[in-house]
């Protein structure tokens, strides 16, 4: 099987099974120009994190034949993957059926408007992720202005995504040097394990880190929430976002894939398969999600 000018990493073969999820609608009839035609999605390497990969590509198999197996089909679909804005906003140049990026990248989108945004990641019964800026406690770092040239971790693949733009808006707002200026070293990392345990274990200052993965990794190991201490709290902040074409006239085929994917958490695979990227479910996407994000860039 082939897939023009597209290099598909081993951490990032779930995305090509997961594409045969969506083979019901492969070879559906264009209604704009009465012949079969491809789907094609793109995806950020960014949005993932935190996720084995045998395991999802096992979890993807079973929930993709169920589907497969519903609907009849053996197809495929052609899948984009970018390892960085530059190259998922080159992607978009071509026709598309959607696009799932950081809300960083749909800003950028938005202002070459070829994207629709449509539908969004839920976790622990939000539309997007709390960070917590974390230290011990008996390390007495109690201000912001305590972390002055200290050690940081971060959750994220690399820099300039939410996290980073989060971190700068409270150091702005504490009237603090810019992050690679104020901090003495930043590290990242997409495991939260790898990010956290160093702050536990005393070999790193501080840690930004997603309130799901701290609290999980809190309930695993009790003494995370007793020996450390959330030194601040973001709002609830927009991630992950899916698109749809503007380009785009088929609304049959655009309705088919927002049914698809807004339903997967009513069946038993496809809740365990979200599970692996820490999401409830994937719901619509509302304007004021975006313009709190914005806010960050103040």
């Amino acid at each position: 099987m082939a897939f023009a000018g597209i290099n598909i990493t081993k951490h990032l073969i779930i995305l090509f099974v997961l594409s045969i999820i969506f083979s019901p609608l492969l070879f559906a009839q264009d209604s704009d120009a009465g012949t079969k035609k491809v789907y094609r999605f793109i995806y950020s390497k960014e949005l993932f994190f935190n996720t084995k990969t045998e395991d999802a590509i096992a979890l993807t198999k079973i929930f993709t034949e169920k589907i497969k197996k519903q609907k009849g089909i053996e197809d495929e679909a052609e899948i984009v993957i970018c390892e960085n804005d530059e190259e998922l906003i080159d992607a978009t140049k071509t026709n598309f059926d959607f696009v799932l990026s950081t809300t960083v990248t749909l800003v950028k989108l938005l202002k070459k408007g070829n994207v629709k945004p449509v539908l969004v990641n839920q976790t622990q019964g939000s539309y997007g992720f709390v960070y917590y800026l974390v230290t011990r406690k008996d390390k007495n770092l109690t201000h912001l202005s305590d972390l002055k040239n200290q050690r940081l971790n971060i959750l994220a693949r690399t820099d300039g995504q939410t996290p980073s733009l989060w971190l700068e808006k409270i150091l702005r707002d504490n009237k603090l040097p810019v992050k690679n200026k104020f901090f003495g070293e930043i590290f990242f990392d997409y495991k939260p394990t790898n990010i956290l345990l160093p702050v536990f274990f005393k070999k790193v200052d501080a840690a930004v880190i997603t309130k799901e993965s701290f609290d999980v990794m809190c309930e695993l190991n009790p003494n995370i929430k007793k020996d450390l201490h959330i030194l601040a709290t973001s709002k609830t902040l927009l991630f992950g976002v899916l698109s749809f074409d503007t380009k785009s006239k088929n609304k049959e085929r655009e309705k088919f894939i927002y049914d698809i994917l807004t339903t997967m958490h009513n069946d038993a695979d496809g809740r365990q398969f979200l599970s692996l990227f820490s999401l409830d479910k994937i719901i619509p996407y509302k304007e004021e999600y975006l313009t709190k994000f914005m806010e960050l860039y103040k």
